[in-house]
């Protein structure tokens, strides 16, 4: 059968504030909204105390804690105590005590299932900054809807089964992530050292012909314009820099491999920005690639840009 909160409770009670807390677990654990995850599980990880003597109020294995204060995002989050201890809870929190024939994982499940799909969301009274459910607003007006507690205890049962699944699942695509990421962190280890596809100096011995390594290369390469802050750097010095931002300078490179500083081989120069004062100078035809772009396509060719600028933007940036 379908009613309220209130309908199926034997006891709606707020907790207390304190504004005398510490950490050192001196006094009785006061449990706030950052103890309940976007789970529906209590999370003790961050556990501030207060005095004994404080209040009298305290949660026992069965109750259901919901976060009646908190963003409007957050509102609304609950979960079922199921580990014994000392816990009192805040004035942001709502004790719930069902009644028998509710099953407490149940009655936390629909609440906070509720939340999830954003119910309290739009069904809460806004601060400043934080929103509210008043213990009269939940009992009288939410949903909550009753199965035999037989068939209670399938669905706690099927749901956690399931819950466990998608923990596992999770964890193994963490795993997989971090893996692929090592994966791939090996492969362009292997590539950077000459280890990753057969080099010209393999192919040339084993084709019974020549070669042109890398120095005789760079030697005959003429050397790109350099920007003023390494035109005072002799080339053994960059050289050394260039080493030591890529490996061991000391380590074996493949036959035919040499060290070279990037300014030898690369122009280099750093971009400009048109102003952000100037509107007009923004969203033309032309792509522009700035940091975002760059986070996005770590590792990747840049095909397309999340701003773009004109001919007079351009003008100016280069200015």
């Amino acid at each position: 059968r379908a009613g309220h909160v209130g309908d199926f409770a034997r006891e709606i009670e707020p907790g207390f504030a304190s504004g005398e807390h510490n950490k050192t677990g001196e006094g009785v654990a006061h449990l706030r909204p950052m103890n309940i995850d976007r789970e529906g599980k209590i999370d003790l990880s961050v556990t501030k105390f207060v005095s004994t003597n404080k209040d009298g109020r305290r949660l026992a294995v069965g109750d259901v804690l919901f976060n009646n204060t908190n963003s409007p995002e957050l509102v609304g989050k609950t979960a079922a105590v199921s580990v014994a201890g000392d816990f009192a809870f805040s004035n942001h929190m709502t004790r719930i005590r069902f009644s028998d024939d509710v099953l407490p994982k149940f009655g936390a499940l629909q609440l906070h299932f509720l939340w999830m799909r954003g119910y309290f969301k739009y069904n809460c009274v806004k601060h400043v900054n934080q929103a509210s459910v008043s213990s009269r607003a939940l009992a009288r007006g939410v949903p909550f809807v009753w199965a035999p507690p037989v068939e209670q205890e399938r669905i706690v049962a099927e749901l956690e089964k399931q819950f466990s699944r998608l923990d596992e699942a999770v964890a193994n695509l963490k795993r997989v992530k971090a893996n692929l990421k090592r994966y791939k962190a090996a492969v362009l280890k292997a590539a950077v050292e000459g280890r990753l596809v057969e080099t010209e100096a393999e192919l040339a011995r084993r084709e019974v012909r020549s070669y042109e390594s890398a120095d005789a290369l760079i030697a005959k390469t003429e050397a790109p314009p350099r920007p003023n802050r390494y035109a005072t750097r002799s080339k053994d010095v960059i050289r050394g820099h260039a080493a030591l931002a890529v490996g061991n300078p000391s380590s074996e490179l493949p036959p035919g491999w040499a060290w070279t500083p990037l300014v030898e081989i690369a122009r280099m120069e750093s971009g400009h920005t048109p102003s952000r004062e100037r509107p007009e100078w923004w969203d033309g035809e032309i792509p522009w690639i700035g940091i975002v772009d760059a986070r996005e396509n770590h590792g990747k060719v840049i095909n397309k840009t999340v701003q773009h600028t004109n001919e007079d933007g351009l003008a100016n940036s280069a200015a």
